[in-house]
């Protein structure tokens, strides 16, 4: 069950990566339809790492993985 928690966060994580590339232009995502704000697109940006700084601490069993994905969700 950890396993497909940590490939479900890898890739919820790129997915936020995609919204960062698109409000930068700097590539086409047709998939995202809505033009997104640089100013959001910094928020996508810091929930991917904050997701994937979750799936790392998960996988060295980092008691404190908790804190970094409650500031995930709040972002």
């Amino acid at each position: 069950m950890k396993t497909a928690f940590l490939i479900i966060l890898l890739i919820h994580g790129f997915i936020h990566i995609l919204g960062f590339v698109k409000s930068y232009h700097l590539a086409e995502v047709p998939q995202l339809s809505l033009e997104i704000p640089k100013s959001l697109g910094n928020l996508w940006l810091i929930c991917a790492i904050l997701l994937l700084a979750v799936m790392i601490l998960m996988i060295f069993d980092k008691p404190w993985w908790h804190f970094f994905a409650i500031a995930a969700v709040f972002v």
